[in-house]
């Protein structure tokens, strides 16, 4: 299963994601979509999202937390990969 969260999403992305995943709240998508298909709708979100907008995908993986993560955009956090496991650090507002 793969969850999406976007943020500040304008509508018009939305409807991209609605024909792969199933929104079940505001700005959060779930699905199951093949792996390539995940990479491309990540790939073009990537590419259009405005300033200020972003995506959080968490998807499989064969790790030991079980799942991957890729962002794009501004978000609050910092989303690292240390040894192999993911972890999150709020970004100090300086």
């Amino acid at each position: 299963m793969t969850i999406l969260a976007t943020g500040r999403v304008r509508p018009g992305l939305m409807g991209l994601l609605t024909k792969c995943f199933i929104p079940i709240d505001s700005g959060v998508f779930v699905g199951n979509p093949s792996k390539r298909v995940r990479e491309q709708i990540f790939d073009k979100l990537s590419e259009v999202i405005d300033p200020g907008e972003f995506v959080i995908m968490v998807y499989p993986n064969k790790n030991s937390q079980g799942f991957s993560i890729k962002t794009a955009g501004t978000t609050r956090y910092e989303i690292i990969c240390l040894d192999g496991l993911w972890l999150s650090k709020h970004k100090s507002s300086k």
